[in-house]
């Protein structure tokens, strides 16, 4: 018998939005700009790469945010994210004066980290300092702000505490498990989803295969008037991207594709309405498996 696996965008939009969680910050975040008094700082990291360095493995979710656009439809929808990714249990007692360039929120299975670039501006928290590996620290209901690293960190402690441990260590942290990946991923993003082992492949198969993937990209950008969309998947198996076919209709103005020979696959959407193109997906490469029949 012959089971044949189907894909529906629906499931990665559900799933992705599964990882939203709820709270408000557009109200906090300052708009503009503004002379804020400098933090010391440390350590200095600035490319995406050099995050994923210093970023504790393995996270299950990444959730990346780059502000620097005047596309006023895709400001929005950054508002939105980062709206609705303000964990205020991690937040609460944290001030700022200056308006967040970039945000990485990683989800753990036992807790929350955030990376934010606010530059070197200083970070006012109402936690009980301390050092850690000399670093300055400070503490508060099971939270930790480390302001001597930019982007300044702050989440659930442990996680916190891993990121200086990964600084000191220099062992590479989430970008060495993905270091085959990334270079083959086309540009940067304004907004990123990363999935990575069992959450990449809950997101791909539903839980239906076993083994299919372990890795998941979705990047969103804009370039002039046109907006972008880059999907990169590992499979582990013999999966991979596909046309459309001719009894399709397809979903985004443009869209292309490669395999490469080791499982990793990208593609590439462009389309002039943002919405549109969040909901589009790539087709996948039909999967068929067979069971042995019963004589």
């Amino acid at each position: 018998m012959a089971k044949k696996m189907e894909k529906k965008s629906a499931r990665f939009l559900a799933l992705l939005l599964a990882f939203i969680m709820i709270g408000s910050v557009l109200a906090m975040l300052p708009r503009g700009t503004q002379k804020s008094p400098e933090r010391e700082v440390k350590y200095e990291f600035d490319k995406f790469d050099e995050w994923l360095m210093i970023l504790p493995a393995v996270p299950d979710q990444v959730i990346y945010i780059d502000t620097d656009t005047e596309d006023r439809v895709l400001l929005e929808y950054i508002d939105s994210v980062i709206a609705k990714n303000w964990n205020p249990n991690i937040f609460t007692g944290l001030r700022i004066d200056s308006p967040v360039k970039k945000m990485l929120i990683a989800g753990y299975r036992d807790g929350l980290l955030y990376m934010v670039d606010i530059n070197k501006t200083r970070v006012f928290y109402t936690g009980d300092p301390d050092v850690y590996k000399g670093f300055n620290v400070k503490f508060g209901q099971g939270v930790m702000l480390v302001p001597e690293i930019s982007p300044f960190i702050i989440g659930t402690a442990p996680h916190s505490a891993a990121v200086i441990d990964t600084v000191i260590s220099e062992g590479g942290g989430t970008y060495k498990l993905i270091s085959n990946y990334t270079p083959r991923i086309p540009g940067n993003f304004n907004v990123m989803f990363m999935f990575y082992g069992e959450a990449a492949e809950m997101l791909i198969s539903g839980g239906n295969l076993e083994d299919y993937t372990d890795f998941y990209l979705e990047g969103v950008r804009v370039n002039g008037t046109i907006y972008e969309k880059v999907v990169a998947i590992h499979f582990t198996g013999s999966g991979g991207f596909a046309n459309f076919s001719v009894n399709d209709t397809i979903p985004v103005e443009y869209y292309d594709f490669t395999n490469f020979e080791d499982g990793f696959s990208v593609a590439i959407m462009h389309d002039y309405n943002l919405t549109k193109l969040m909901e589009a997906q790539p087709r996948l490469r039909p999967i068929i498996s067979f069971e042995p029949v019963e004589e």
